[in-house]
């Protein structure tokens, strides 16, 4: 995944700092909700994986983080599906997303 700093502060009309500060802010909240994510697939509440997917979709909508997106529809859809072990690589995935951008930070 590749995200650009500087077309995000362009389109936001900010800093590439002020982008930072956004993300950090999103990056908060979707720590909590990764940690909710976890303990469902452990107990397999796939429609609570498929409501919480849809919350990480909304918090990065605005962020053109294509492929981040694309891991939380992965993850919707298998929850959605009933499929566990899509969650569970769905999931992987959308982590591996976040470190990413936890990296730029």
């Amino acid at each position: 995944m590749s995200v650009d700093l500087n077309a995000l502060a362009s389109d936001f009309g900010c800093s590439t700092d002020d982008v930072k500060v956004m993300l950090s802010e999103i990056v908060v909240s979707l720590d909590d909700i990764f940690v909710a994510i976890d303990a469902l697939i452990e107990e397999n509440d796939c429609a609570s994986i498929a409501e919480l997917g849809e919350m990480v979709k909304g918090k990065i909508n605005h962020f053109n983080l294509e492929e981040m997106n694309a891991s939380a529809s992965g993850l919707v859809d298998a929850a959605s599906s009933g499929d566990s072990d899509g969650c569970k690589s769905s999931f992987g995935a959308l982590k591996a997303n976040l470190d990413e951008v936890k990296g730029l930070l």
